[in-house]
């Protein structure tokens, strides 16, 4: 049993450039990938095997992650892919998640589309359908269950059929 939830989205929704473009970047290595986790460990691990993808940047709590996305954002280089844990103590991944996609947040005020902006894979250890309605209620968002050996594999997988 998978422990991704599985949102045919039938891409769509995304832009064909832009998706495209995304799975070039993915193919070439030169993605740009923010990694957000309040454990240490689990952002170096991820940023060791994500590293063959792309430039990777990390975060060590929401505050954090929300001022590069914001940055990246106003530089005009966006973060292709956000990997952001739901459960941190300063700000948690879901309020992140409503800053940046929720109504009247960063990119509405930025006029930025939000099928073209970055692709927020959720990572968390929570199972509940009340947790995966909350980040999935945003276009271009994924849900992870954390915990499982295969948790590598599910996001390399998810961020690839996803792009």
């Amino acid at each position: 049993m998978s422990n991704v939830l599985e949102v045919d989205l039938n891409q769509t929704n995304v832009p064909y450039e832009q998706r495209e473009n995304r799975q070039k970047k993915f193919k070439d290595g030169t993605l740009k990938i923010l990694v957000v986790d309040d454990n240490e460990e689990i952002r170096e691990t991820h940023k060791d095997y994500l590293a063959q993808h792309g430039t990777i940047d990390t975060a060590e709590d929401g505050d954090v992650a929300l001022g590069l996305i914001k940055k990246a954002y106003n530089s005009g280089k966006q973060y292709d892919v956000i990997l952001l844990d739901i459960e941190m103590e300063k700000m948690n991944g879901d309020e992140v998640l409503k800053q940046i996609r929720g109504p009247n947040a960063f990119e509405k005020k930025k006029n930025i589309d939000r099928l073209k902006g970055s692709m927020f894979i959720m990572v968390t250890s929570r199972e509940g359908i009340t947790d995966v309605s909350n980040a999935m209620k945003y276009p271009n968002v994924h849900y992870i269950v954390k915990g499982v050996k295969n948790t590598k594999d599910e996001i390399i997988k998810t961020i690839q059929n996803a792009l």
